[in-house]
């Protein structure tokens, strides 16, 4: 099943800890075309956990890279606005090529496990890919030109009914034209 795992910096699955108020809730996806989908996209290494109804989908938060890359910056300009996003109980869910994408430069530093343990210690939420993801990406990217990163943060929160949290202009303005809340831009 396609969904999100919490894993630890050395690459161990971690079970509930710090942030469990915020991972305690998990809404269902719904169909980018409309309508809930059977398989959430979620899945949790932790047992116990609930799944929400759809009713509740308002407190869903999809972080784009910028957003962490703020956070992890000593000298962004987004950085406080990062924080603020970033400190809340709402649900904050990251897609793969996300957290690919805020790796980049750390890589090239060097600091790459030590911003992932950073990272990791945030509680998010990670977003496995479903099996027509790529499809919807693809058609995203097609209609829009976005670049793919943005194309797999705005479809994850079109899945989920999640706000979109984004420093990217162009990202927030097709995330607010397609029906999508934004905060951060």
């Amino acid at each position: 099943m396609a969904g999100t795992t919490e894993v630890g910096a050395g690459g161990e699955a971690r079970g509930a800890g710090g942030g469990a108020a915020r991972r305690a809730r998990i809404p269902p996806a719904r169909d980018p075309a409309g309508g809930a989908r059977g398989d959430t996209g979620i899945d949790r290494l932790s047992t116990g956990v609930s799944r929400r109804s759809p009713e509740g989908l308002a407190g869903v938060i999809v972080v784009d890279a910028g957003v962490l890359i703020a956070h992890l910056s000593t000298d962004d300009v987004h950085q406080e606005a990062a924080f603020d996003i970033l400190d809340t109980e709402e649900d904050l869910l990251i897609h793969p090529i996300t957290l690919a994408e805020t790796l980049v430069h750390p890589a090239r530093m060097g600091t790459e496990l030590a911003d992932l343990a950073k990272i990791d210690s945030l509680g998010l939420l990670r977003r496995e890919e479903t099996v027509d993801e790529p499809v919807h990406i693809a058609r995203l990217r097609a209609a829009t030109s976005l670049r793919l990163p943005d194309c797999a943060v705005l479809v994850t929160a079109e899945a989920f009914g999640a706000t979109l949290a984004t420093f990217d202009r162009r990202l927030a303005t097709v995330a607010r034209e397609r029906g999508v809340e934004v905060v951060g831009v």
